[in-house]
């Protein structure tokens, strides 16, 4: 697969997976390309045929929480990346809650 067309990090708990993808937007108007961040959040099941498949679908007592977990380290990774390429005080700000 294409350098360019792999994911920058997955982040796993049990089958539930959240992948960070880096894109770039067109530029419109002469102004510059602009980099982004997206993320994909997936279950990954077995079914009856034997073969592996992704939804988007979730187990509110099971799925969910391991959900919450991997879309809290995808944040985290996305907005370290940010500072590191933005400086310390730019991009998103990551605060630990007790």
């Amino acid at each position: 697969m294409d350098k360019e067309n792999m994911p920058l990090k997955t982040f796993r708990a049990g089958l539930v997976r959240a992948v960070v993808w880096k894109n770039k937007a067109e530029a419109k108007d002469g102004r510059p390309e602009r980099t982004f961040h997206s993320v994909v959040l997936e279950r990954r099941y077995k079914g009856e045929d034997g073969e592996w498949h992704s939804t988007n679908r979730f187990d509110a007592d099971r799925d969910v929480p391991k959900a919450v977990v991997c879309l809290q380290k995808a944040f985290e990774f996305v907005a370290m990346r940010e500072k590191e390429q933005n400086g310390d005080n730019a991009g998103l700000a990551i605060e630990t809650v007790m």
